[in-house]
């Protein structure tokens, strides 16, 4: 089972949402924070955001915007959506560890 699969979002209120993951895990956070750049500006419309569902895995919305799911899960488990250096501090431990785990 990949614990970051995306199974079911509810928005809640003021761009935060109930997200729950194949393994169960769930928590509700503020998304208005990822919420810049040409793809997500018109989600600042609380309208709009509520539009989210799942679909491939993660959370998207009618206008082709979408979150990486295992961002989702990293954001849900740190408790709020972090800055792009600790996302980039973050998966690229990751890498380097599954680097470490495939030699011989």
């Amino acid at each position: 089972m990949d614990e970051q699969v995306v199974t079911a979002v509810v928005p809640t209120r003021n761009h935060r949402a109930k997200i729950t993951f194949a393994d169960g895990f769930n928590a509700e956070i503020d998304l208005r924070p990822a919420l810049h750049g040409p793809a997500f500006e018109s989600l600042l419309d609380e309208s709009l955001f509520r539009q989210m569902t799942v679909d491939y895995d993660t959370i998207t919305w009618p206008n082709g915007a979408d979150i990486a799911p295992e961002t989702l899960r990293f954001w849900c488990e740190l408790g709020r959506v972090a800055s792009q250096e600790e996302g980039d501090q973050h998966f690229g431990a990751q890498q380097r560890t599954a680097r470490v785990a495939e030699e011989p």
